[in-house]
């Protein structure tokens, strides 16, 4: 490990804006098919249904290399790594915009790739993360770097839709590879990685699977994981379906303008990276214990969506949405880092990556679960009501809190120091 001189200076912080700068380019060049989607799809020929399993080809290759990544950045040094998956990343979105994307078949390799070479940023960012900043200050910095989904998700919905209507669907992402490029090459440009700490003489390394023997040895991390595999779902519950919702024909919808409906999609995504950002400060600042902090904001989050269910105006949608945007991202930083001081410095790439990979496999679930109560309530083509979704989104989040009342309100203490 670095000696406690690197830590906590001012140095710091410039890595944890570069590294989250970084993760945030894995969202950016993810949810940018978003807005392209139906002229790409009309270009390339295909159906929507292949244009959305593209997002799930991204996501696939994502899963994959999660937890190698993992073991492999708690063993080596990161910084060029790194920036060598940046590139690919980089790469793989400049190839979306070239003619070799000319069916589902290529479309859907390119995007696997780009989401295979993306599962490698948490793993080096958390591991860089863990060298700068001491376990006191972490969830500051974590609740930073878990930012960078809304983040990715705000650059995706403002640059994706002018470059699209200036200059079409495969110029944003030739746009993007570029934008991903230079933050690439400043990063790698910024960011010294300071050297390991030399074994002691006699000392033996640790085995290849420590860290994941680590993790799944330990009942307060299995706890984490099944209450975030339930909250995970609920933030992406909310961006596939709320759109649709409010914009859907009254009575089952709002009847807004897609015009009114992207607005409020807008602000829950600002409400989302203020309330991740100010997260750790505001938990180290008032010395909340984790355990109870996260337990009140799934129940908040609860109340806040079903709330949001009930609305059809504007107004009221727009301020439900901004309210649940508030605290729908709080809780990620203090899961994360919390798992981190449980798991130990030396696993913090390990134990970040196969955490990832447990709350994102909630994603491969839920949206399909949602999907067919949505369908359950289709007459004729027409949504007779989502509020189905909610209530199961909701749910989700309740259950979780009950699992929450299960884990160690010492450990959590402990994680604040």
């Amino acid at each position: 490990m670095p000696d406690k001189s690197t830590k906590n200076n001012a140095y710091s912080w410039v890595v944890l804006i570069m590294i989250t700068l970084c993760y945030t380019c894995t969202f950016f060049s993810r949810f940018v098919w978003s807005p392209v989607m139906s002229d790409a799809a009309g270009d390339i020929g295909m159906t929507m249904s292949q244009a959305g399993g593209l997002m799930s080809a991204f996501y696939f290759g994502y899963l994959i290399l999660q937890i190698p990544a993992g073991i492999v950045a708690d063993r080596i040094r990161v910084k060029y790594p790194m920036f060598i998956c940046m590139i690919l990343i980089a790469g793989s979105t400049w190839l979306m915009s070239s003619d070799f994307v000319s069916s589902y078949g290529t479309a859907y390799a390119v995007r696997f790739a780009g989401g295979f070479f993306s599962g490698t940023i948490m793993a080096c960012a958390s591991r860089l993360l863990s060298n700068y900043f001491e376990a006191k200050v972490r969830g500051i910095a974590f609740g930073i770097l878990l930012a960078s989904p809304s983040l990715g998700t705000l650059l995706a919905n403002q640059i994706g839709p002018r470059v699209l209507e200036a200059a079409g669907w495969r110029a944003t992402f030739r746009v993007t590879a570029i934008i991903i490029l230079v933050i690439a090459v400043v990063a790698v440009v910024l960011i010294r990685e300071p050297k390991a700490a030399a074994l002691p003489a006699g000392g033996n390394k640790t085995s290849l699977l420590a860290g994941l023997k680590n993790y799944f040895t330990n009942k307060q991390l299995i706890l984490l994981s099944v209450a975030g595999f339930l909250f995970m779902a609920v933030p992406t519950g909310y961006s596939t379906w709320a759109n649709q919702f409010m914009t859907g024909a009254a009575p089952a919808g709002g009847g807004l303008s897609s015009v009114d409906g992207g607005t409020i999609v807008t602000c829950y995504a600002v409400a989302s990276v203020i309330g991740s950002m100010s997260s750790g400060f505001i938990g180290k600042k008032f010395n909340w214990n984790r355990k109870h902090l996260i337990m009140e904001i799934y129940i908040a989050m609860a109340i806040f969506l079903f709330i949001f269910g009930m609305q059809r105006s504007f107004t009221g949608l727009l301020i439900f949405s901004v309210l649940f945007g508030l605290v729908s991202c709080f809780s990620s930083s203090h899961i994360t880092t919390w798992a981190v001081n449980i798991g130990g410095s030396k696993y913090a790439a390990t134990t970040t990556a196969t955490q990832n990979l447990l709350l994102q496999a909630s994603n491969v679930i839920f949206p399909t679960v949602a999907g067919s109560i949505v369908d359950g309530a289709t007459v004729d083509g027409v949504v007779g009501s989502y509020m189905g979704v909610w209530y199961m989104y909701s749910a989700l989040l309740v259950v979780a809190a009950v699992v929450m009342v299960f884990t160690s309100k010492k450990s959590a203490a402990e994680s604040m120091q």
